[in-house]
């Protein structure tokens, strides 16, 4: 096979060269800059980057070893470009605040109370609207970029995820993709349908001053009604659909297979089948996601971050009943659709 797989994990960059099962040559790059570039002509570049940017470049074919030459050069320079385009690539998110205290887009503070008769008063949460880089975003949360690979909306293939880090909880769950810490939350994708419907609901929720939960426990929640709400609305309109079809097909009998009503049912069904089999395994994904932090202590107790941030100390792996009677009711609710 012509080709050639790198492998980058953050700065070290491993490249074999393998053609008809020989090897010519390991080549590594550090710190991004390219100490020894020796590629074959006639390879096919496979890029896997740790850090989230998958793609494909085709290097151009040449007989002569000066031409594969050139061709190396240019394929390594593309791969430089990929990387500094990756680690500087935007993304757009929606940025609420737990202060009561909210920072406009140029940085001014303004407050909007919301009239109530209870005696607690609550705020409203107005959205500000930010665009960040990966690398500012890795540098200011201090996490590892292919944990931000999860709120990249250019991803839109990423299985659901629930990435518990140090100061940080990092949900990608259907359609939200978001980053919750002790004082605020980053919601991505905003120009995406369902995200834009879910944003008044998430600062009614977040702003209500009635609330016993901390920040990051009202926005998780939040996000859990969102998207289980959201698959069930889903199931609710494909359930129908489904049983409309196949009651019209057992109860027909040979006579009428050939009839109008049974010939647009058959039409219907492998399609109706397609989307169900891709609804149910999303959904067993997102339970499998659910499940998984369930079944962390660890995870669950690093949940708390208000509490770290308040007391500067972690809590205990098994102090985490808040957290898990939580998963636990809306993991019974997506077990519902299956």
């Amino acid at each position: 096979i012509d080709g050639c797989v790198l492998n980058l994990r953050m700065n070290r960059v491993v490249c074999r060269a393998i053609r008809d099962g020989g090897c010519y040559g390991i080549h590594r790059i550090e710190s991004r800059f390219i100490h020894k570039t020796q590629i074959h002509s006639n390879v096919w570049l496979t890029i896997k980057y740790s850090i989230g940017f998958h793609t494909r470049i085709y290097s151009s074919s040449s007989s002569s070893s000066g031409s594969s030459a050139s061709s190396s050069s240019s394929s390594v320079s593309s791969i430089s470009s990929l990387i500094s385009h990756t680690h500087s690539s935007t993304l757009e998110a929606l940025e609420f605040r737990k202060s009561n205290q909210i920072l406009t887009s140029d940085g001014t503070p303004h407050l909007h109370s919301l009239s109530s008769s209870s005696v607690e008063s609550s705020f409203i949460l107005q959205p500000i609207r930010r665009e960040v880089t990966k690398t500012e975003l890795a540098a200011n949360t201090g996490l590892n970029l292919r944990d931000i690979r999860a709120v990249d909306a250019s991803f839109r293939q990423e299985a659901p995820a629930i990435l518990v880090r140090s100061n940080a909880v990092i949900l990608k769950l259907e359609h939200v993709r978001a980053l919750i810490q002790a004082d605020r939350m980053l919601l991505f994708d905003p120009v995406h349908p369902a995200v834009r419907a879910f944003v008044p609901e998430l600062a009614a929720r977040l702003g209500s001053g009635s609330s016993p939960l901390p920040f990051e426990f009202r926005a998780l929640e939040a996000v859990l009604i969102n998207v289980t709400a959201s698959i069930h609305r889903h199931m609710s309109t494909l359930a129908p659909a489904v049983e409309s079809v196949l009651d019209t097909l057992t109860s027909a009998g040979s006579a009428d297979f050939g009839s109008e009503s049974v010939q647009t049912s058959l039409d219907r069904l492998l399609p109706l089948e397609n989307s169900l089999n891709e609804f149910l395994s999303k959904v067993t994904q997102l339970r499998n996601a659910v499940n998984e932090i369930l079944s962390s202590d660890e995870d669950m107790s690093e949940m708390y971050l208000t509490s770290v941030l308040e007391t500067g100390h972690r809590r205990r792996q098994d102090q985490h009943e808040e957290i898990e009677m939580m998963f636990e009711n809306y993991l019974k609710q997506i077990d519902s659709v299956l």
